[in-house]
């Protein structure tokens, strides 16, 4: 197991503990790290990189995993 791996499984045994849902903000690159970890997707946003003075755009997913 990875580092990523370890650091979110820390977060996941905190809130299992204390009875809390546990949101995140993931990367595409990221996502398949929290799925692994049981997170589900709530919701996608993608932003428009250029406003920024940037090419490209770029996805951002809301996920939860519940106690």
């Amino acid at each position: 197991r990875g580092a990523g791996s370890l650091l979110v499984q820390w977060g996941v045994n905190m809130s299992t503990t204390m009875g809390l849902d546990c949101y995140v903000q993931a990367s595409e690159q990221g996502q398949r790290l929290y799925q692994h970890h049981r997170f589900t997707d709530l919701d996608t946003v993608e932003f428009d990189l250029t406003d920024y003075d940037l090419d490209g755009t770029e996805k951002m997913t809301a996920m939860i995993r519940r106690p």
